[in-house]
């Protein structure tokens, strides 16, 4: 079971990488998003003993289901640091927080809000689960803040570092 957890895990990371890649066309970019959620990934994995879970079944179901999650917010920030007109990473970091971040804060809220209200059932696996969201999504606004926007400020890409050549970019970016 354990074994399966970590092929789903890390199969969804590869797809994750490659959506972060389709979205901005930049490998440079797509590699820091990815960092991101492999962290957001590794902290709940941390946290599932602390909270007294085990890995059972709906445990490795929740753990491929972080990175899908973590995911969104990790995507429109880096989506709005690659379309950015600054002039310098700090700039693009901040057009990326100026455009995205009161949306991503409020979608969060509103996310943690309805997982909040699934701590009031009685069944276990709907309170496990409400857990599960809130933690996840917590996580991934928390370090969508945090950690990606200071590692774009520190390693991000400046100018057209990171761009795809343009043999693989779409149509319409020529």
């Amino acid at each position: 079971m354990v074994k399966a957890a970590v092929m789903g895990v890390l199969l969804s990371l590869v797809i994750a990488f490659v959506v972060i890649l389709v979205a901005t066309w930049n490998w440079w970019i797509s590699l820091l998003g990815l960092l991101n959620i492999v962290a957001i990934t590794v902290v709940f994995l941390g946290l599932v003993p602390i909270v007294g879970w085990s890995l059972g079944e709906n445990e490795c179901i929740f753990l491929i289901a972080v990175v899908g999650l973590s995911v969104d917010y990790s995507v429109h920030l880096l989506h709005a640091y690659h379309h950015g007109a600054g002039a310098d990473r700090e700039d693009r970091a901040r057009h990326a927080l100026s455009e995205m971040g009161i949306s991503v804060i409020n979608s969060s809220a509103t996310t943690l809000l309805a997982a909040a209200i699934l701590f009031a059932c009685g069944f276990y696996f709907f309170l496990q689960f409400g857990a599960f969201i809130f933690m996840v999504i917590g996580l991934s606004i928390l370090m969508s803040i945090t950690l990606l926007i200071p590692l774009l400020i520190i390693a991000g890409p400046s100018g057209d570092r990171g761009f795809m050549p343009r043999c693989c970019r779409r149509k319409v970016d020529e």
